[in-house]
């Protein structure tokens, strides 16, 4: 036996790698990032700089940047834009990491900030604002488009992830009816995008938007490039149909044109290339948003021309936006400021978190966790539990249950420490239920046949355990229980082979296994090294 369990100390033992040492979610009241549970967004911040205090050898942050410095010399703007895109399905920071950035919750506090300042403001976004095409993305696409109609944003331009989940969605969204007077929905907005074959596209997808604010008269337009539907799997159909810019893009030109707006904003939808070419080939466009930059893209907008027209790049994940202040009397009309929207100088704004409430509580009532497609394991094994490994483990399994990765599940009960009061329970959501249960494609938030449903159905499967970085251990137990019983009952050469299955040592679990959930986005300090001295086992139990 001693030599099994040198096979096997690493067997339950190593589950402690996924999560190691990482700190409960942090509460973003309107949500969660759109990874960790709820569009949980994985995103870092990049604002601050750590600053080394050679008095002290403490690492410190410099205050961050005021946004808008000067933006009201010598007068305030006549209008603030808000611009954004790509949310990509994060609907709020995760919490995994203190540190993350972006998130509905957050953007309402920058709104708010700037009608603090008694700017009139508006907003418009690029598309693109889920990730995946399952159930639980048509329950975030409602709940982000909640969330933009309370930021009274006036219009979106259609991404190929919207495309995906197919034109009842976007049907259903684009001819809701405002609830008052004062309510503004936002519309969707496309010179080349159509639903089941009318060019009006029933009245959900119009070509152009023209509408004013402040007495400023906005016409805005959007379009999937051609950059882009190279991509894309399918851009004809009966249902959608996605059309040549250089055959659609014209006539939406003419319609502004006709409408003398005062300011005129182009969506694009495209590579950053394509979208340059086309700010330059169509001069009507003050400004061209773009798609497809990178994560975190240089602020400083692209001039196009000499005649102040801009290209500007919002990038990904909803961790930034950017502000166009319009300014009609001066030489220099457009400022533009790229702003991420980090934890030091946004609040999270408890308007938001009705709509993350809502949101988890369509995923507990559909009970995705359950009903949502599953994978079989690639080892054709099962999961069994962390409290089947104790009888044999045993001082392996009392180092896991005193690391935090045994406490993953109470994390997405509680929050993070100090933000209980303000926390929405995540238990029953896929993208957190992915890092902090047994059984779980971690990166892409589907359930294996015999992991983790609820904490009623498969209880012994809760937090961050052994199998998460071993593998099922079934046939392990299995072969183990019957050798200990008959040893004549089963040849040693399968027993081995069972234990040499679930081996793993801590160069592959470095490089192939903890970053599956400490990856960049969750957990951007994350270093191996250290967080692996928390959860070491490396014990012959």
């Amino acid at each position: 036996m001693q030599s099994y369990r040198s096979l096997t100390l690493l067997s339950c033992l190593l589950l402690l790698l996924v999560i190691a040492g990482c700190d409960p979610p942090n509460q973003a009241n309107s949500s969660s990032n759109n990874n960790a549970a709820s569009g949980a967004n994985k995103s870092s911040s990049g604002t601050g700089e750590d600053v080394k205090d050679s008095s002290n050898s403490k690492t410190e942050l410099r205050p961050p940047k005021p946004i808008f410095e000067d933006w009201e010399k010598p007068q305030a703007p006549a209008l603030a834009i808000v611009l954004s895109g790509e949310q990509n399905g994060y609907l709020e920071p995760c919490g995994c990491s203190e540190t993350q950035s972006g998130g509905m919750a957050r953007r309402a506090d920058l709104f708010a900030q700037i009608k603090e300042k008694g700017w009139p403001v508006t907003a418009l976004d690029v598309g693109g604002f889920l990730r995946h095409s399952r159930r639980q993305s048509l329950l975030k696409f409602d709940a982000i488009f909640d969330s933009l109609t309370d930021l009274q944003y006036a219009a979106t331009g259609i991404g190929p992830s919207d495309i995906s989940i197919g034109p009842t969605k976007l049907l259903e969204r684009g001819m809701m009816e405002p609830k008052s007077e004062e309510q503004i929905l936002p519309q969707f907005v496309s010179a080349n995008v159509t639903l089941f074959g009318d060019p009006d596209s029933l009245g959900a997808v119009h070509r152009t938007r023209v509408y004013e604010v402040n007495g400023v008269k906005i016409g805005v337009t959007a379009v999937i490039g051609q950059s882009v539907q190279q991509s894309m799997l399918q851009t004809t159909g009966d249902d959608i149909q996605v059309l040549p810019v250089e055959e659609t893009l014209p006539q939406a030109v003419e319609e502004l044109k006709a409408a003398e707006a005062d300011l005129y904003i182009l969506l694009s939808y495209s590579e950053v290339e394509e979208s340059q070419k086309l700010a330059e080939e169509y001069e009507l466009f003050d400004v061209v948003l773009t798609a497809r930059s990178a994560e975190d893209p240089d602020p400083r907008p692209v001039p196009i021309g000499e005649s102040g027209r801009l290209m500007v790049k919002v990038g990904q994940k909803g961790k930034n936006v950017g502000v166009l202040g319009y300014y009609p009397d001066a030489e220099k009309k457009l400022r533009w400021e790229l702003i991420d929207l980090d934890n030091r100088r946004f609040k999270n704004d408890p308007s938001m978190a009705v709509h993350m409430q809502s949101y988890q509580d369509n995923i507990t009532f559909e009970a995705l966790a359950k009903t949502e497609p599953t994978l079989t394991h690639p080892s054709g094994n099962q999961f069994v539990g962390a409290q089947k490994c104790v009888s044999c483990h045993s001082k392996a399994f009392q180092i896991w249950k005193n690391t935090k990765h045994a406490h993953a599940y109470e994390t997405l009960q509680k929050g993070r420490e100090g933000q209980e009061h303000e926390w929405i329970p995540r238990v029953n959501d896929p993208e957190c239920l992915s890092c902090h249960v047994v059984g779980w494609e971690s990166q892409e938030y589907i359930r294996f046949e015999s992991g983790f449903v609820d904490e009623t159905t498969t209880p012994d499967l809760k937090g961050q355990q052994c199998e998460n970085c071993h593998g099922p251990a079934s046939q392990h137990v299995k072969m183990e229980a019957q050798w200990l019983v008959d040893r004549e009952s089963v040849e040693k050469a399968v027993v081995d082979a069972a234990r040499k299955e679930l081996h793993l040592d801590v160069k592959t679990a470095e490089k192939q296994v903890c970053a599956k959930c400490h990856d960049h986005e969750n957990s951007p300090k994350f270093k191996f090294d250290e967080y692996w001295e928390k959860v070491k086992h490396p014990f012959r139990d």
